[in-house]
């Protein structure tokens, strides 16, 4: 069960333990925010060591050839957890790269955990056409937000997928997407999409499981010809979908998908660091 985010939440920028209401954030609007948002369960961090490699590599991606001090990073994050008395919820990290230095902030923020009912029944998606500037890059899009933001209240779902110019579905807002059919699993190619960390957890446990794996982006026009779908991330893990609106109904209880979230489960209990 995920705790409440405290009332007086506590933040740590350039490691320094602050209320949140003390912190200025209008002088840091014109840099750039490289972030990587990780779960925390029982007081520890899901995936750490990908979640700092793949902050790394973001920076690298997005051309700003400035270190930053992990060992420094990691000290501030656990202090936000224990500051704020969180055992499950998430927290991110963001950077925030001027010309000489890179300054660090720490924060945990809210979640929305699906219910066992959505585990069980699937969650509704909807559609828009959005195209990531350089997604590989996990860096903060304030229109896209507000796209998404717009497409969940006016559909009323869980999630919005995003298509391109072509009508290829890539991925999610805040998640990757697998279809299925048969005992093959589809997703787009790497460089259509964010790599999230869950994902690629996922396609381990799928080629693990002896799974076929097929990287390609599936167009709006066939998604009927798929027998299920779900979507992964840090939040929702692995959440079936059960309908994307105005569209189709994909079945929730396909033997794979099933599998394929028990296995996943594991994996976590694993990685916890």
């Amino acid at each position: 069960m995920a705790e409440s985010i405290p009332e007086q939440k506590l933040i740590v920028w350039q490691h320094k333990v602050m209320p949140e209401t003390h912190f200025n954030i209008s002088g840091l609007q014109d840099l750039s925010m490289i972030y990587e948002v990780l779960r925390i369960i029982d007081g520890k961090f899901v995936f750490l060591k990908d979640h700092l490699i793949r902050l790394e590599k973001s920076l690298v991606l997005a051309g700003i050839n400035l270190p930053f001090d992990e060992s420094a990073l990691l000290q501030d994050m656990n202090a936000c957890v224990s500051e704020n008395q969180i055992k499950h919820g998430n927290i991110r990290v963001s950077l925030f790269p001027d010309k000489e230095k890179i300054q660090t902030l720490c924060e945990i923020v809210p979640h929305h955990y699906p219910t066992e009912q959505d585990y069980q029944n699937g969650v509704s998606v909807a559609v828009a056409r959005f195209v990531r500037e350089n997604p590989n890059v996990k860096k903060w899009n304030t229109t896209m937000k507000a796209v998404v933001a717009r497409y969940k209240a006016m559909r009323k779902v869980y999630e919005v997928l995003l298509y391109n110019e072509n009508s290829f579905l890539t991925e999610g807002s805040q998640s990757n997407l697998f279809f299925i059919v048969d005992e093959t699993i589809v997703t787009a190619p790497d460089h259509l999409v964010l790599k999230g960390i869950t994902r690629d957890y996922v396609i381990k446990t799928i080629t693990d499981a002896g799974f076929r794996l097929k990287y390609q982006a599936v167009n709006v026009s066939d998604v009927l010809a798929y027998d299920a779908a779900f979507i992964t991330g840090t939040s929702p893990k692995v959440l079936p979908i059960r309908e994307i609106v105005s569209c189709c109904h994909a079945d929730v209880n396909h033997p794979v998908l099933r599998q394929i979230m028990q296995l996943y489960d594991l994996q976590i209990q694993k990685n916890l660091g």
